[in-house]
C-alpha cells in the first residue's frame, strides 16, 4: 500500500484550485446589473436627481402597495388635473428579461391597480414618472413581492 505524502495532497490542491479558477473564467457571465446606455443615463442622472427632488416636496406622496398579487397605486388627492399617465416601470433587480412598463392614466377615484400574471415573486424597483404642468417628477420604491 501507498502512502501520500504531504507534498502530494498539496500538489493535488493546487491543481484542483486551478481547474476551479478556470472553469470559472469559462462560465462567467455578464452581469445583468449593469445597463446597456451607461454613459447616457450617467448624463441625464442631473436630470432625474431634480425629478426626484420634486416629487419629495409633494405633501401627499404616491403609495404603492401588493395586494393579493395585484399592485395598486394610490395617488394624491390633489392631482386634480384633468389627465395625468404615470409611466410605471417594474424592474427586477436580478433578471432584465422580468422588467416590466406599464402607462396608466390617473381615475377619479386616485386608485389604479396593476393585475398582471407576469410579475413574479422576488424584489423590484418600481420607478413612477409622470408630468403636471410640464413639470417632470419621479418617485422610485423598493418593493417585495
Amino acid at each position: 500500500m501507498k502512502i501520500i505524502k504531504w507534498w502530494h495532497l498539496i500538489l493535488l490542491t493546487i491543481i484542483v484550485y486551478i481547474i476551479y479558477i478556470i472553469y470559472l473564467f469559462i462560465n462567467i457571465k455578464t452581469s445583468e446589473l449593469i445597463d446597456d446606455n451607461y454613459y447616457e443615463e450617467d448624463v441625464n442622472y442631473n436630470t432625474i436627481i431634480k425629478k426626484k427632488l420634486r416629487s419629495k416636496k409633494i405633501i401627499q406622496k404616491i403609495q404603492i402597495k401588493h395586494i393579493n398579487n395585484k399592485l395598486i397605486l394610490i395617488t394624491p388627492k390633489n392631482f386634480i388635473y384633468q389627465k395625468i399617465y404615470f409611466f410605471i416601470k417594474i424592474l427586477r433587480y436580478s433578471d432584465k428579461k422580468l422588467d416590466h412598463l406599464y402607462c396608466i392614466v390617473k381615475n377619479k377615484k386616485n386608485i389604479n391597480i396593476i393585475t398582471d400574471k407576469k410579475i413574479h415573486c422576488g424584489l423590484y424597483r418600481v420607478i413612477i414618472s409622470w408630468n403636471i404642468k410640464n413639470k417632470s417628477f419621479i418617485y422610485d420604491k423598493n418593493i417585495i413581492i
